[in-house]
């Protein structure tokens, strides 16, 4: 990228669709020869009491030279809940 250094971390990340919300995200770091990238959108549901909030996306992360990378893995988002919710009205 254009506005950083070959020794400082470059991260740009953007919302990719509204319907549905998708971002897009990615960062490198040339010197220390790392890269990640994926993308992200969230999916919610009441269940009861609580809300189900499922976060569903990839994300990649590669290390090796930035331009041609000897090593990739791939990472699934997890799933997250929040219990007891309670609204006052």
């Amino acid at each position: 990228m254009p506005w950083v250094t070959s020794d400082q971390l470059a991260f740009v990340a953007e919302q990719v669709s509204h319907h549905p919300p998708v971002s897009a995200f990615y960062a490198e770091h040339a010197n220390k020869k790392i890269q990640f990238n994926g993308h992200i959108w969230t999916k919610s549901k009441f269940l009861g009491l609580s809300i189900g909030v499922h976060n569903i996306g990839l994300g990649g992360l590669c290390s090796g030279r930035v331009t041609r990378f000897n090593r990739c893995d791939v990472y699934l988002q997890q799933e997250r809940a929040v219990w007891n919710l309670r609204f006052d009205f």
